[in-house]
């Protein structure tokens, strides 16, 4: 067996929705108002999954997001090629973090996007990256919640940029609590963490906090996420409308814009193509006998 590395070509996944195929549409028109946000001076955070987008939404920040630009990384390839000969753009970024003893074995997510601040550093180059890259922060908000590494790494990130870095520090609810209402003191408390986190904001970009702005992203993050408990039952029927490559393929606009205008529109669309499937006996595959759950984050670099 040669000892030389076995290249393996594998397909790309196939899409059985129309509304999933206009996901890349939307993540590009968002990072192009990012960058547009960054020349006109709007203030811009980066942040991670778990942090409750509808706060930067409500205080005019641009919001960018490190673990999300890492997996886009792993599906691009440097200037937009599809040339398989050029590795893709996570392989350098993570390459650029292990050459400063970041450990090969530590969060892909991380190494890759602190990678991408090492290189832009070294560089002065921020848009050397897949959709002109992540704009330099005006601050750093993260949570210390679901994510082990995420505390410190994204405080390494603040450091490294020189930048402002809060964590909301969110009550872990293991076991049974996950299925129980939670308690008084944990809503207290976490209550307690989002006026903190509105007062970072506030003093990083000068912006007042205005409590209508607020109620007004998150009655748009309640309204699409009844959307969304509508586009999961109807999943339930069979045929399956759609599979897990949609709905992988359509996270996007949830994970990262709830709360917004855009992402109650993208599930409204797709809410309603689904319904037609499902009214025309449309599935994801012909003659459904057996459905599979996909458990966990997809292999995004194929």
């Amino acid at each position: 067996m040669s000892t030389q590395e076995q290249r393996v070509k594998t397909s790309k996944s196939k899409k059985s929705i129309q509304t999933a195929t206009e996901t890349w549409a939307f993540i590009k028109e968002d990072y192009a108002n990012g960058h547009q946000g960054k020349a006109e001076g709007r203030p811009i955070a980066w942040s991670c999954a778990a942090m409750d987008k509808e706060l930067f939404h409500c205080m005019g920040v641009q919001p960018f997001f490190p673990e999300q630009f890492a997996a886009l990384s792993a599906v691009q390839r440097r200037g937009g090629t599809r040339d398989e000969s050029v590795e893709k753009e996570a392989v350098r970024f993570a390459r650029a973090a292990e050459q400063e003893d970041y450990a090969s074995y530590l969060c892909g997510y991380q190494r890759v996007a602190t990678g991408f601040v090492i290189e832009s550093l070294r560089t002065g180059e921020w848009h050397d990256a897949p959709l002109r890259g992540m704009p330099k922060p005006d601050m750093i908000v993260t949570t210390s919640c679901v994510c082990d590494v995420r505390v410190k790494w994204f405080e390494d990130m603040a450091q490294r940029l020189n930048v402002p870095y809060f964590c909301m520090d969110r009550p872990e609810r293991i076991f049974k609590g996950i299925l129980s209402t939670p308690k008084e003191h944990e809503v207290d408390y976490y209550a307690s963490q989002i006026e903190d986190c509105l007062e970072f904001i506030a003093e990083v970009t000068g912006t007042k906090y205005d409590p209508a702005r607020l109620n007004e992203c998150l009655d748009w993050a309640y309204k699409t996420n009844n959307v969304r408990q509508e586009i999961l039952q109807l999943r339930k029927s069979v045929p399956s409308p759609m599979g897990c490559a949609d709905g992988f393929g359509t996270m996007y606009p949830g994970m990262y814009q709830s709360g917004t205008r855009r992402c109650y529109d993208f599930y409204a669309k797709m809410r309603d193509e689904l319904r037609e499937r499902v009214q025309k006996g449309i599935g994801q595959i012909e003659n459904e006998r057996f459905r599979l759950l996909w458990y966990g984050l997809p292999t995004w670099y194929n």
